[in-house]
């Protein structure tokens, strides 16, 4: 019997776990400690070939502080699913975000006073 593809939903939402796991710079054991799994486990949630019950699910969102809508905004989910929208996430917007939310709120205040005046000089 041949063995059975992962399904595209899947690979979409390991592929998410994976890209935020290392941007937290958390290796693929410590997010297994946290989870209560093994990091073998860990490797085939992120390459879709286990699927993610939804209790484990939660427990990787609370481990890498992130809400889950954010697992399933990504384009290679949106068009597996047919769904019409365009994902709001880039690897450089999350990268930005994550920076952001480290900064004072003084310094945030500037940020977005920047950004700003660089909208409205396009």
């Amino acid at each position: 019997m041949k063995p059975k593809k992962p399904e595209p939903v899947d690979v979409a939402v390991g592929n998410r776990v994976k890209q935020l796991r290392r941007l937290r710079k958390i290796s693929q054991t410590e997010l297994a400690e946290m989870i209560g799994v093994t990091f073998q486990q860990v490797q085939k949630y992120e390459s879709g070939h286990n699927r993610i019950s939804i209790s484990r699910f939660v427990m990787i969102c609370g481990a890498l502080n992130q809400h889950p809508s954010f697992f399933f905004d990504d384009e290679q989910l949106v068009a597996s699913c047919g769904f019409k929208h365009k994902p709001i996430a880039k690897d450089s917007t999350l990268k930005f975000a994550d920076e952001y939310e480290r900064l004072p709120d003084g310094q945030k205040e500037a940020i977005i006073t920047v950004m700003q005046a660089m909208k409205r000089r396009d």
